[in-house]
């Protein structure tokens, strides 16, 4: 079995019947949490905010949870050494969009390499980050990246309440998409 196969692929192997997709990762397989954003701009800190409670609630030693600004060409190493990296970071409303909402969450796998590369650290994606990993250490880790949109980007420690409000779904999808990659999955929460 293809360990990159993902959530809605229909080559997935199945578990019990009513349990849904099931796809592991060897048992040697670790899983890391990459969080992400300014703590200090608002709703920009969700990745951060996020992560720092994962960290929190996660206590298997094959769990590994990081929080930083941004994403850097360092952290390809230590995506080199895992089966499952989950990227959380906050995003923008699209104005361009009515029906989008504060809180909403987007989950999408992380596979295509965008087409153009960027000039500086500062725009680091998470698919320009996985092709690091994979042209630097010939490994590329099954990965997803959960964007949850903001209401407020100001200068400001906290998260707006329809941020604050969405947390514990954000919190779900990580968990459903860990439970997907890591049969033991729920003997690493406390």
């Amino acid at each position: 079995m293809d360990s990159r196969q993902g959530i809605g692929d229909d080559k997935q192997a199945t578990g019990d019947e009513g349990q849904g997709p099931l796809v592991s990762c060897p048992a040697t397989t670790q899983v890391l949490l990459i969080g992400y954003g300014n703590p200090l701009r608002g709703d920009d800190g969700t990745g951060w905010h996020a992560a720092e409670y994962l960290a929190q609630t996660m206590q298997a030693a094959s769990v590994q949870v990081m929080c930083c600004h941004q994403l850097t060409p360092e952290l390809a190493e230590a995506i080199s050494k895992v089966g499952l990296v989950i990227f959380i970071d906050a995003a923008i409303v699209n104005p361009a969009q009515p029906d989008q909402t504060a809180g909403h969450i987007y989950c999408q796998e992380v596979t295509d390499l965008p087409r153009s590369n960027p000039s500086s650290s500062h725009h680091l994606t998470p698919a320009i980050l996985l092709e690091c990993t994979r042209l630097l250490y010939a490994t590329s880790p099954v990965a997803f990246l959960l964007t949850m949109t903001g209401d407020s980007f100001e200068y400001e420690a906290q998260l707006s309440p329809a941020v604050r409000a969405g947390l514990p779904e954000l919190y779900n999808h990580v968990y459903t998409l860990i439970s997907q990659y890591a049969p033991n999955f729920k003997d690493m929460i406390r």
